[in-house]
Formats: C-alpha cells, structure tokens, sequence
C-alpha cells in the first residue's frame, strides 16, 4: 500500500545517501565538511512518522510539517540576519524556526498554547543537535510530544512552557549549565512535566537547584576553582536514568518504576552533595575512605563530611516518597542512594582513566588541564567521570529494581 512504498522509498533514500556520504570526498554529492548526516536521517523520520501515524492525517502532517518548513526558514534567516551566536547556532535562525513552526502547528489545528509548546521543542532540538541530528529530533520530538499533549491538561502545558523559558535563561545567566547543557535538562524537563507533571518534576528540580546551589558554597576558597556549568554529557550522565525511570512510571503507572526514578536521584543527589560537600571537609580525602591521602575532588576520595552530605542528599530525595504516600520508602531510598555514592567512588578509584597534571601533580579525568596535556597513568581509558556516574546509577537503578520486585 502507500504506506510501505513510502517506507520503502524513505530508506532506499537514505542508504543512497549514507553511502555517499560514506564514500571519498570526491565523490560525495555533498562536498560540505562537516559530514551532515540530515540527508539520512530526516528518510528515516519520514519512515517512522509513516509507520506510526499514516491512518491519522493529521498526526502524520505535525509530525513532519514543522520540520519541513522551520529548518528551511531557520537557516535562510539565519545567513541573512543571524542577530548573535549562542551554542554554535544563530540567534535569528533559531528564533524563525520557532515562529514557521508556530504557525504551522496553527495551521494543522493546534491549539495556541500546545503550538507555542511544539514550537519551543522545534526551538530546543534544532540548537542542541549537531551535524544534521536535528533532522530525525524535531520528527521524533513532535511524534513524542503528540503523544502526551492530547492528555495532558492545560495546567500541565503552560507549567512545561514555563518550566522550559525560565530554566534556560536562569541556567545559563548564573553558569550552572553550558547553553547546550541548558537545552538538554529543558527537552528532558519538558516530557516529565508533561507526562508526570509535580510528581516527576519537583524532585528533579530538586536534585537540579540543589547540586547548583552546592557547587558555589565553596567557591570563593583559596584554592578552590570557580566551579565550571554542567556540560550536556554530565546532565544525561546524572539525570538520563532517572528521566528515563520516570517516562516509564507515567507510561505504566507503577509505583516500582516510581521508587526506582527516586533511588536514581537518591544516588545522583548523594554523588554530588559528597563532592560538593567533602571539598569543604578540614581533614583530606583518603582512596576509598581508608586509603592513601588523594587530593580534594580526585575520584575515589572520601572524607566523613562527604560521607554525612551523601547521607544527606539521599535522604532529602527520599522525602519525596511522601508526594505518593509511601513514608516506608524514606529509609530504603536513602540507603540506595548512600550505596551508590559508594559504588560511584569504588568505580572512579579502580577503573576511571586517570590523567597526571605535570603543571599541578593532580589526577584529572580530562585530556587538558592547567593548559597542558595530560598523561594517562592508570584506568581504563575510556571511562571517564560522566561514564563512572552513569554505570553507577544504572547499578544502584538495577538493585533497587531488583529489591522491589523480590523483597
């Protein structure tokens, strides 16, 4: 049927053009360095889309409609009056993306708040991907959305509209994200209100508000670097696992998904609440607690004041237990989440790569520090922190997944 030719049309398409793309430079129909990859992926958003939604015009056109018209628009505006950079993209094409994709979302029947919220999604995805990427996020984004927006009320609409202008603004403005940071926690942010509204996002926010709020306490030390915003990688690496849990408890409605989402952020909060915390300690970190003296915020270091401050965060992710009135769930949460503090310190002392300093004699995880390149004494070389982080909370997700359903 029309179906499966368009399919089949989609990916014919895009193999023809990974090869190309795949093949000599000479002989690439798209002499354009980078590589761009949107030729092959906006076939299989079209293929998707059709599989999906092709008995529901009308979904099928929100799909792919914005796409078609905003990114077009975007980069036009954008050559001609490209206003000023911000995350490697251009301000005026970034603003008529969301505008065409406005008025589109108007003209296939949206409504004008759930367009204005379409719209900030096209915004979102087209200045956070790379390398033509956007071409297959805006299709899914709009696919994604289209599946919780027709539930969700109004309230909940607004709350992510908000939710979404004033966390970037606010992130960006006092340095507790990179602009691409920003973007990453305002897509994941904007599903969770959506789909679980207060019971996913207070405790996210949470978790956010308070690692931010941490990172400055001690800041002005002598010593102590200014402390550098959250990069895409450390948002997806902290919060990934517990916004995926969290999609799964407004998907399914269970309360394990739901306990599993809190021990998530248990671990994550007590992570960071340890580093943050711990650096302020008047004794030195010791290897695994009871080690050799490491240097404060080398991976693997413990001290008994980022010991209390895990217990701590843990505990207050835990409190939230009581939003679904389940005041049993405070002390196993805590304790997952303290245990996957330690988990996070085992793993960064044994297998994160680690990276002399020649300018400072510290251990480091990043390839340049104090200007120099640095030399890789140890770990394996391609765990850093963000992976240590993680593999940590995907051990403490499965524990506590496994606890709930055997105990």
């Amino acid at each position: 049927d029309g179906r499966m030719a368009l399919v089949g049309l989609s990916l014919i398409f895009a193999m023809v053009h990974a090869l190309d793309l795949w093949g000599p430079r000479r002989l690439r129909a798209h002499r354009v360095e980078p590589r761009s990859w949107g030729t092959v992926w906006f076939p299989l958003a079209v293929a998707g889309a059709a599989l999906w939604a092709w008995d529901s015009p009308h979904r099928f056109a929100s799909i792919l409609a914005p796409m078609f018209f905003a990114d077009p628009a975007g980069a036009l505006v954008g050559q001609r009056w490209p206003l000023r950079p911000w995350n490697g993209k251009r301000l005026g094409g970034s603003l008529a993306v969301g505008l065409v994709s406005w008025g589109v979302l108007l003209g296939c029947g949206w409504e004008g708040l759930p367009a204005l919220l379409g719209a900030t999604l096209m915004v979102l995805v087209e200045g956070l991907f790379r390398r033509g990427l956007d071409n297959l996020g805006m299709p899914l984004g709009m696919g994604l959305l289209q599946m919780w927006i027709s539930s969700a009320s109004l309230a909940r609409v607004l709350g992510a509209i908000v939710l979404v202008w004033g966390l970037v603004p606010a992130a960006s403005l006092f340095r507790w994200l990179t602009p691409g940071g920003a973007w990453t926690a305002a897509i994941l942010g904007l599903f969770l209100v959506l789909m679980g509204g207060w019971l996913l996002i207070m405790p996210m926010l949470a978790f956010f508000l308070t690692g931010s709020l941490l990172s400055r306490l001690g800041a002005g030390r002598p010593g102590r670097m200014p402390p550098e915003p959250r990069t895409v990688a450390q948002v997806l690496a902290n919060g990934g696992p517990a916004t995926l849990a969290g999609w799964i408890y407004a998907w399914r409605g269970d309360l394990v998904a739901y306990f599993v989402f809190l021990v998530l952020l248990a671990e994550a909060a007590a992570d960071t609440w340890a580093t943050e915390l711990g650096a302020l300690s008047p004794t030195p970190p010791r290897r695994l607690g009871w080690g050799p003296v490491v240097r404060p915020g080398e991976s693997g270091g413990i001290t008994l004041l980022g010991t209390v401050g895990a217990w701590l965060g843990a505990l207050m992710m835990g409190s939230f237990a009581l939003m679904v009135r389940r005041p049993g769930w405070i002390l196993p949460i805590s304790l997952f989440g303290l245990a996957g503090s330690w988990i996070d310190s085992l793993l960064g002392a044994t297998l994160e790569i680690r990276r002399h300093c020649a300018v400072c004699g510290g251990i480091f995880d990043v390839p340049v520090h104090c200007g120099k390149p640095t030399r890789v004494v140890g770990g394996w070389s391609w765990l850093d922190n963000n992976g240590v982080n993680l593999s940590a909370g995907v051990l403490t997700g499965m524990a506590a997944l496994w606890w709930m359903m055997n105990v």
